[in-house]
């Protein structure tokens, strides 16, 4: 089974993520529990199931412009599993839980998103 969620949102890049950490823990720990309670709102507004099988994740990326290199974007990898977690889409976000993880990388000045295509694992 193949699940897609959605997310009409931009999160932080990696960058902008240790730029956080490095100016004050206090507030880094707080925008990571934002961004988190954001997918995890977002993701329970669009499934209502557990995933119980282990998962390969597809995160395509669709972003405004080239200025911030596709490893930076991808750092927002972090809130999206935590998400879905914290959702309870996924029991966890271990290796027992999540298979492979796939980014792809396009431009979409008009509408920048976050497509996630969830794909149960047979083992």
């Amino acid at each position: 089974m193949i699940y897609k969620l959605t997310y009409d949102v931009q999160l932080p890049s990696m960058n902008q993520i240790i730029d956080s950490n490095r100016k004050n823990k206090f507030v880094a720990a707080k925008e990571k529990k934002q961004y988190t309670k954001l997918i995890a709102y977002l993701t329970k507004a669009q499934m209502k199931k557990s995933i119980e099988k282990k998962v390969d994740i597809s995160c395509h990326w669709y972003v405004k412009n080239r200025m911030t290199d596709k490893d930076n974007i991808a750092g927002g990898i972090k809130f999206l599993l935590d998400g879905l977690q914290e959702a309870q889409v996924i029991k966890n976000d271990g290796w027992k839980e999540i298979g492979n993880i796939f980014h792809f990388f396009e431009v979409d000045k008009d509408n920048p998103r976050i497509e996630l295509f969830l794909t149960e694992v047979e083992e």
